[in-house]
């Protein structure tokens, strides 16, 4: 006889999975509940982070302050800004003398003339630190208005010949560059408070000087004479002026500026103004007895005063 055993329910293997899937979920929970107080107490007896209390926040604005420091002269200071000064606007002096009056001459000038003028003076050691030791004239190098130069070895002032040498040599309107309108003045020169015109009115001359005399068509002499360096440097790439030459640098320069295309020449003649831009003794004051006058001296006070000066120097 055949015994078959009992039958084996079906659902036996899928009861076990879900018990087993139980005790999982049980475990996660209980897991859950350990990490949670853990948590808890640790939160509460050693703090990771202590969140500041909120407090007004006070900006402070900083600002930087640039001392700058200035050196004052303590004498009036009577020049112009160095942004007004125009480089192609140039009165040039050449004196190796310490002449007295000079200083005096040199301020008075630059007083004068238009203030967009530049000054240069060319002398020995001896005349620069002579007019360094005044100190209006420190305060003028110092602005820049006036600058201090040595004569270099290549010219000479001794002689007229020398001079003329000089001012007919390219090299010195080189030195003198970008100066284009320039103003040649001697110790024996001056322009006076009253004239009714400034060196500015005749810019557009290429040479004007202090008249020869009443016949004189042209040109004028070159101790007090307003010069266009770029029609010069023309003359002087055509034809150099020869040593010892009958025509002074001067004489020689205005005729043949006055032959040059487009060259504006002044005409000029010895008639008297009661009010002239300015003086020029020249030729130890031979040919100005008006100079002397003693009505014109005290008309003009200072200014003639030096003149005097100074033909009583060149005539020693």
């Amino acid at each position: 006889m055949l015994v078959l055993g009992p039958k084996i329910p079906v659902y036996r293997s899928l009861n076990f999975g879900g018990k087993l899937r139980a005790l999982i979920f049980i475990g996660i929970f209980a897991a859950l509940v350990v990490i949670y107080r853990f948590a808890y107490l640790f939160d509460n007896t050693i703090p990771l982070y202590t969140k500041a209390p909120a407090e007004p926040v006070t900006i402070t604005a900083t600002m930087t302050v640039t001392k700058t420091t200035a050196s004052v002269s303590t004498v009036t200071q009577t020049t112009s800004p160095t942004s007004t000064l125009d480089p192609k606007k140039l009165a040039f002096m050449v004196e190796t003398r310490s002449l007295p009056h000079l200083p005096l001459q040199l301020l008075h000038m630059a007083s004068i003339i238009p203030p967009e003028w530049t000054f240069k003076f060319m002398g020995s050691n001896a005349s620069i630190d002579y007019l360094l030791s005044f100190p209006h004239l420190r305060d003028l190098t110092a602005s820049k208005k006036l600058t201090l130069l040595g004569l270099p070895p290549r010219w000479s002032v001794s002689s007229r010949e020398s001079i003329s040498q000089m001012f007919t040599d390219p090299a010195l309107y080189e030195l003198l560059a970008p100066a284009e309108h320039l103003l040649v003045f001697q110790p024996d020169s001056i322009f006076c408070t009253k004239s009714r015109k400034t060196l500015n009115d005749f810019l557009k001359y290429d040479w004007i000087g202090a008249p020869w005399s009443a016949t004189s068509k042209y040109g004028g002499n070159g101790g007090l004479s307003l010069r266009r360096v770029s029609s010069i440097l023309q003359v002087l790439k055509k034809e150099s002026r020869t040593a010892h030459h009958g025509e002074l640098e001067d004489l020689w320069l205005s005729n043949r500026l006055a032959k040059l295309q487009g060259a504006t020449m002044a005409n000029a003649t010895s008639q008297w103004d009661e009010a002239p831009l300015g003086f020029h003794i020249g030729w130890l004051g031979v040919h100005h007895e008006q100079v002397r006058s003693r009505t014109v001296i005290l008309r003009y006070g200072i200014n003639l005063t030096m003149l005097n000066t100074s033909w009583t120097i060149a005539r020693k």
